[in-house]
């Protein structure tokens, strides 16, 4: 599943050209170089001091394939079946059965694995042996403490009890003493330093979405035909079975030769030039297609170079000169950075860039860097400048930023146990990850020359500097793969931007207000507020920006701010709400702490004690920014905003004629702050005001931050939060929904007379966790750290149920027949995951107490072919009232297998018990049909049948949550209407009319729209009638991925097309509006397509056998969200608003064809 916004899979793809240095130090089993003078040493044997040696602290996980799967081998890896292929044991094809030793009794340490007979050490051992390492050990007779002391060094035979016991090597949950596996998967895939890159490689880049274009080439060109060369390979997709052939590329790479690290980034430059000599013009990466010489150059296509070397350069290079430090200002091609002052900047060799010497690495990475690559293209590339300064010369020049427009070259530099003479701790934050100053110190970086090991390995982070990317020094594989992900992570950083919708008002009106959530490039986030207009002139629906919340204005500062979270729950407790501190009573509790003490910049648990100050750092101290944790804009202070939509909490009650309820309006929903509810990926859900005056104008006090939550779930990876440079990562990343509800709250009502009214907030999590939790936001009046537990209310996630998968679904707040309130949630995906909560595979919908979140029902799909290893997952519930009396009857949701499940809640008993899954446990409808798989990943809308007699379930098809959904290809997807007459309906031609697009004309104001068929719907069971109608998403790869919204017999829904890759900011999708009777148009226009303020006959179409039709859908520039329909009154119209995919708002008039407001359908949710 993605950690990367979706909308970041619709943009121009990057292209990532990976220099993997297959020099022969690559050979060898030990680093730093050094070492190797230590083979016959105890410490040779010791990670103590080899880096590369066996860790038996460290989890060595099995290499993966591209699309993110543990390789499997026709003969299991075993420590008496261990491999000793030097070049690909990753592949059985190029490691025969005879390549294999029994490590129980035939290990020997490799020294050097770079010919068919490896050297070995010894490691003052006779050998061979049994496998066997050396743990550093203090409490030895004779040990000083110092790394080089022979007598500090304990042996250790490996064995079933020779583990620490303190690491789960298995991944069973617990801690593992057995660790012969681990020390054979070592063995097999890490112990050289090529072995060990390549299996980083395949555990790094098995992550990485499919929004990438990679490309991969050698520094020389090494011994064999198969592998990556010293000329870059075909730049590819990293989609499909590109990911294979990447990997497959990675696993026959061998070593051979020297390090001409120089040349090799001079080749990386020619290749982004498009230089004939390098690459031909047909396989040019800034086609769409390479390898397609009609193919289209992409002039927004960024370029980014990933070197990776254990070593120092060498070779020979000349011709470049000084290239970051000038005799003369230069003039740069051009900056957009500032769009309303365009103009160009010269560089002049200013710090950090400049240094006295010629022909470097740096002098290279600056060439390309400030070389305008493709002269003959516009210059498009996006900006990326998440720091802004106080001028634009301080913004421009400071290297965390890239402000280039121009094609150039972005290069990242990892260097494998290689220090250079600079301590990046001495130096400031701007030309590193981490500093120890807060002032402006920047490297003096050589003294004129650059010809010592130390001097080389700091060009390697000059180079860095010099084109606006990042250096990482990795001493073990796990820092490798770290590096390797921070890379890619700040190269999907500096990509475009993401939003979602909401409103506070069904109308367009003076005090109404749209309100957006967006992030930006570099993962900022925003809520804005927006007042929505009509511009009598060009007839259109425009938005002006009120009020953006980010604004570092709109926080408290960090020890001021009301930030509060939940303890730990267990499987029968859901946690109690604290303040968000490190000391004090209550406060955070000790498996909390634990995970936030914990280093984020290994793979394992281990303490750093920096827990408070991360603590701090993410309530929004400033005091460690720069040093022990990343910078961060001063501008703007919310995360990113992806999935989570924002929710609005008014002054408006809801309508409700329950006792009690009048009073508790006028007691407390008239009277309390709006609030604007959010969450975010900076690991909080935010609530800000909303306030508008009496005049509908913002007040002083809107926008501002009322209260932040931080549940307890996502507190194992908070940490990478303050790890600089780390990939992105979801937290609290789902919907949430509020509602009004009766229940004991005990000390929450008022006076503490319970049961009472209160509202509650109830969200999910998304990719962010497997969980959902519950606040009582009925006056935020309250909100204060010592009300924590008054606020929070319940979190539960899978430690109460495996079934809980990630959670996608919007929850439902339903009134249920026994007159009890409850919140109906889905299980969400992946709940197979091979944890220490491991669900069944199956989708499964809950039904929770509201007040405690206790579990009073769970309806499992047990027919519904899920399993551990290809789970199924429940997607958003629709609850439905079809006796308009306020309580729930039924519940539809579809699921990733394709099925429409329908839930019967009609037990009236009290309390329920007898809840079950309708139709005899059987799907109302499968959308899938063998070989064409159709997710419903959706919530339905549900109506009545046109004959008054049972039910119609609206929804479409489409999912995008993995690297593969990102790509367009088969099935085609349809838009459902299924009619539920209380027994199951087949998918087959004869049970399910279809319409298909005819034709796409263009409308008089240029916009292409689709008109569809029209063919006639005959509802029965009789030959020619029909049990529900389908209408195709016709371009490859289309899907509905937004929910669907119904009004007076009319289907509104949204669409979109995954994997392009152009310049414009987002894939172009579609907005669809369809007669519920048969999925066909309407009789009348719900479009303007002339824009002259009028629906009328001149907005219809003709088709080419001469009849006049109505649009069925219209072309918006970028995918829409879920649309958002608000009355206008003064016009008669309804106003279809939607954030679009490629950043900024959609909206546009749609006529209901003289109907106004939702239909008489009840549907609570």
């Amino acid at each position: 599943m993605f950690q990367l916004p979706r909308p970041r899979c619709w943009r121009a793809q990057p292209n990532i050209l990976l220099t993997l240095d297959t020099s022969g130090s690559m050979a060898r089993a030990h680093m730093p170089d050094d070492v190797g003078t230590l083979t016959t040493t105890k410490r040779y044997c010791s990670s103590k001091k080899n880096q590369v040696y066996y860790d038996p602290s460290t989890v060595y996980r099995l290499p993966q394939d591209g699309s993110g799967n543990t390789l499997t081998f026709g003969d299991a890896v075993t420590f008496t079946n261990a491999r000793t292929c030097k070049d690909n044991p990753f592949e059985d094809s190029a490691c025969s059965t005879g390549n294999r030793i029994n490590l129980s009794t035939n290990f020997r340490p490799i020294d050097t694995d770079d010919t068919p007979t490896p050297s070995y050490a010894t490691c003052g051992q006779a050998i061979p042996q049994a496998a066997f390492y050396f743990r550093f050990n203090t409490a030895l007779a004779g040990c000083d403490g110092t790394i080089d002391n022979e007598s500090c060094y304990q042996k250790v035979t490996v064995s079933a009890t020779s583990g620490p016991a303190t690491v789960d090597i298995n991944g069973d949950g617990g801690a593992d003493a057995d660790e012969r596996t681990n020390f054979a998967i070592w063995y097999s895939f890490y112990r050289t330093r090529l072995l060990a890159a390549k299996t980083a490689i395949s555990l790094a880049f098995s992550q990485f979405p499919t929004n990438v274009r990679l490309s991969g080439q050698t520094l020389l060109d090494p011994p064999g035909a198969a592998g990556l060369t010293n000329s870059p390979s075909l730049m590819r997709q990293f989609a499909g079975t590109n990911r294979t052939i990447f990997m497959s590329d990675i696993f026959n790479t061998r070593e051979g030769g020297t390090t001409p690290l120089r040349v090799a980034t001079d080749r990386a430059g020619r290749y982004f030039s498009a230089d004939t000599t390098v690459v031909s013009s047909a396989n040019s990466p800034y086609r769409k297609v390479p390898g397609d010489a009609t193919s289209e150059e992409l002039d927004c296509r960024a370029n980014f170079h990933i070197l990776t070397t254990d070593g120092y350069w060498n070779g020979t290079l000349s011709g470049l000169g000084n290239q970051d430090n000038p005799s003369s200002a230069e003039t740069m091609p051009a900056t957009s950075f500032v769009p309303a002052t365009r103009g160009a900047y010269s560089f002049d060799g200013r710090a950090p860039y400049g240094d006295s010497a010629s022909n470097t690495l740096a002098d290279v990475a600056m060439h390309y860097w400030k070389t305008d690559l493709r002269p003959d293209l516009p210059n498009k590339v996006p900006a990326y400048l998440p720091f802004k300064a106080a001028t634009d010369a301080e913004t421009f020049y400071d290297p965390r930023n890239d402000p280039a427009d121009w094609q150039h070259m972005v290069t990242f530099t990892i260097g494998l146990g290689v220090s250079g003479n600079l301590n990046p701790a001495n130096y400031n934050a701007k030309v590193q990850l981490k500093s120890a100053l807060p002032t402006v110190t920047y490297p003096t970086w050589n003294d004129g020359t650059v010809d010592s090991d130390g001097e080389k390995s700091d060009d390697l982070w000059h180079a860095a500097v010099n084109s606006r990317a990042q250096h990482f020094v990795a001493t073990n594989p796990d820092a490798f793969v770290i590096g390797l992900k921070k890379a890619v992570s700040n190269i999907n950083a500096r990509l475009g931007s993401g939003t979602a919708l909401a409103t506070n008002t069904t109308s367009i009106s003076a005090g109404g207000r749209l309100f957006q959530a967006q992030y930006d490039a570099g993962w900022i986030g925003h809520l804005k507020a927006y007042k929505q207009s009509y511009n009598a002139t060009t007839h259109l629906y425009e938005t002006t920006e009120d009020w953006d919340s980010s604004e570092t204005a709109n926080f408290l500062p960090y020890n001021t701010r009301i930030v509060i979270t939940n303890t730990t729950p267990t499987s029968s407790t859901y946690g109690a709400g604290v303040p968000f501190q490190w000391t004090g009573t209550p406060t955070i509790d000790a498996t909390q702490k634990a995970y936030l003490n914990d280093n984020p910049d290994t793979l394992s648990m281990d303490s750093d004690a920096l827990g408070p100050n991360r603590l701090d750092f993410l309530r929004g101290s400033t005091a460690k920014e720069g040093t022990d944790f990343p910078n961060r804009s001063s501008t703007y202070k919310l995360g990113d905003v992806v999935g989570s939509s924002p929710v609005y909490v008014g002054k408006e009650g809801r309508g409700y004629l329950d006792a009690g309820y009048d009073t508790f309006v006028t007691n407390y929903v008239e009277t309390r702050i709006p609030v604007v509810y959010v969450g975010s990926n900076d690991g909080m859900l935010h609530g800000f005001r909303a306030d508008v005056d009496a005049s509908g104008n913002k007040t002083s006090d809107s926008g501002k931050e009322v209260l932040a939550y931080v549940p307890n779930k996502i507190f194992k990876n908070l940490g990478q939060l303050t790890s600089p440079g780390a990939p992105h990562q979801f937290f609290v990343n789902g919907p949430t929904t509020v509602g009004d509800v009766y229940g004991d709250f005990g000390a929450r009502c008022p006076g503490g007379a319970t049961p009472c009214w209160r509202t509650i907030l109830v969200g999910a999590l998304g990719k962010g966790g497997q969980g959902y939790y519950a606040l009582d936001v009925t006056n935020p009046a309250d909100f204060t750290e010592a009300n924590a537990d008054k606020i929070f209310l319940w979190e539960f996630t899978d430690v109460h149920d495996a079934d809980m998968g990630y959670t996608f679904g919007a929850p439902s707040i339903v009134k249920l027949r026994d007159g009890s309130w409850a919140v109906i949630v889905s299980n969400g995906y992946n709940n197979s995951e091979p944890d220490a909560h491991r669900g069944s595979g199956h989708g499964a919908l809950y039904v929770l107490n509201i007040a405690t979140g206790a579990k009073r029902a769970k309806l499992t799909l047990s027919s519904d072919g899920g399993t551990q290893a290809d789970p199924n997952g429940l997607a958003t519930p629709a609850a439905v009232d079809v006796t308009a009396d306020n309580q729930i009857d039924y519940v539809y949701a579809g699921d990733v297998k394709g099925k429409m499940w329908k839930f019967d809640l009609t037990d009236a008993s009290a309390p329920a018990s007898t809840f079950t899954v309708a139709l005899g446990g059987a799907a109302l409808f499968n959308a899938s049909t063998t070989g064409n798989p159709r997710a419903i990943t959706t919530r339905p809308e549900v109506g009545p049948h046109p004959s008054g007699s049972g039910y119609m379930v609206y929804f479409g098809t489409g999912k995008l949550l993995e690297h593969i959904d990102n790509t367009p290809a088969p099935p085609t997807n349809y838009f459902y209407g299924i009619w539920d007459n209380g027994a199951t309906v087949a998918n087959s031609a004869s049970t399910i009319l279809t319409q298909t697009v005819v034709e796409t004309q263009n409308g008089a104001n240029g916009n292409p729209y689709r008109l569809i068929s029209n063919n006639t719907m005959t509802w029965g069971t009789g030959l020619g009638q029909y049990l529900g109608w389908k209408t195709e998403l016709p371009t490859l790869g289309e899907k509905q991925i937004s929910d669907s919204v119904l009004r007076n017999k009319r289907i509104l829904f949204t669409s979109m097309v995954p994997g392009g890759d152009r310049c414009e900011g987002g894939e172009p999708g579609w907005l669809w509006t369809l007669n519920t009777d048969n999925g066909g148009p309407l009789a009348y226009t719900p479009f303007d397509t002339n824009n002259d303020g009028r629906f009328d006959s001149s907005d219809f179409f003709v088709l080419s056998d001469g009849t006049r039709r109505a649009a069925s859908a219209t072309r918006t520039l970028s995918a829409m969200s879920s649309p958002t329909v608000q009355n206008d009154v003064e016009r008669g119209i309804e106003v279809v608003s939607g954030s679009l995919a490629g950043g900024g708002l959609g909206s546009t008039g749609t006529s209901a064809g003289g109907k106004k407001g939702r239909q008489s359908w009840r549907q609570l949710k």
